[in-house]
């Protein structure tokens, strides 16, 4: 776990939302090139790591931009407005500092108090807050921030118990989880491809790519997904939890995932003594949807950690989730998985 976490610090210190990642990129091709045959990146800045083998082709991957903002203008006052990439939760924005490419910190602040609260959570927008700079004039600010500059939250990883509070535990996690697994795959013959895909926050643009690209047999995403068991008022029992194990989706939004697949992975995780939460939901989606349907289609899966307040500037994980999903992916080089199309 200690591991994840020093990683995680280490992704975390790189101002990389969705089209901004190419540092964080950089610095993850050079963390893993020892480990496997190639290191090669795409005109959309993915990163693929390949460990060659004749087995089934597997595709393994994670996104690595996060929730951001991008720098729109500077009005005379000196004040910042920006523009969000990627759903971030607008009604949560107030009063919380974010962080620039230069360094330069601020402070969201509303444009108005009393417009903010006339409206509903899910109304309230980025373009309601203006970012102070704590500067007097536009000439000031303008030594600090330019238009098109990148921003992010500026929450510091923090751990106590195995607990780890985070800007980016959606999918920073999942990152730190592949280059662990990575590092300390078990020995197989699969064609293994590790990839950590750009803007899916944006629409799962990345994985669209890479997905053409490698055209896998299976494919496993590493994500991070809503947890139930945050304070509500509801009475239901939370279906998935923080600190309870990695959580397999069997459906979403948009994908079905494989059944046969699923119960591989959950005879993969049984033989380590790792019980899956499963997760049954109408609602959210990630890259799974795009590589499902990519080309000529691939049997697909998505394994990820528990984590409260996703989106919010602060988001919630447990660390040991995390190991226990890794230890999972540095079987799948030597998996014998379900792939292809289903016999007649």
């Amino acid at each position: 776990m200690k591991n994840i976490l020093e990683m995680h610090k280490k992704l975390t210190s790189f101002i990389g939302p969705s089209g901004y990642e190419f540092e964080r990129g950089r610095f993850i091709a050079k963390e893993v090139a020892p480990y496997v045959d190639e290191v090669f990146s795409d005109a959309l800045g993915n990163v693929y790591a390949h460990k060659k083998g004749d087995g089934i082709r597997i595709m393994v991957e994670a996104h690595m931009d996060t929730l951001g903002f991008v720098a729109e203008f500077i009005d005379e006052r000196g004040y910042v407005k920006v523009y969000s990439a990627g759903g971030v939760r607008s009604d949560t924005l107030a009063g919380k500092r974010i962080k620039f490419k230069s360094g330069a910190i601020g402070v969201f602040a509303p444009e108005g108090k009393k417009q903010i609260q006339k409206k509903l959570p899910q109304e309230v927008d980025v373009s309601d807050y203006y970012v102070d700079l704590g500067v007097a004039n536009k000439e000031e600010a303008e030594k600090l921030v330019k238009p098109g500059d990148p921003a992010v939250h500026t929450v510091e990883p923090y751990e106590r118990d195995g607990i780890m509070i985070s800007s980016y535990c959606d999918d920073l996690v999942g990152c730190d989880i592949l280059i662990q697994a990575i590092k300390n795959a078990r020995p197989g013959n699969n064609d293994m491809y590790y990839v950590f895909t750009v803007q899916e926050e944006v629409g799962c643009r990345g994985a669209t790519v890479a997905a053409e690209r490698i055209r896998p047999d299976v494919s496993v995403t590493l994500e991070a997904v809503s947890a139930g068991d945050r304070l509500t008022s509801s009475k239901d029992a939370p279906r998935t939890c923080v600190g309870k194990g990695p959580v397999l989706r069997a459906w979403d939004k948009i994908t079905i995932f494989d059944h046969e697949l699923n119960e591989a992975i959950l005879k993969l995780a049984e033989e380590e003594n790792i019980k899956c939460q499963l997760r049954f939901s109408a609602s959210g989606s990630n890259n799974s949807a795009v590589i499902q349907r990519a080309a000529l289609g691939a049997r697909v899966a998505c394994l990820s950690t528990a984590t409260r307040y996703i989106h919010a500037p602060s988001e919630m994980c447990s660390l040991s989730d995390a190991r226990q999903l890794q230890t999972i992916v540095e079987k799948l080089p030597a998996a014998d998985l379900p792939h292809g199309a289903y016999e007649l």
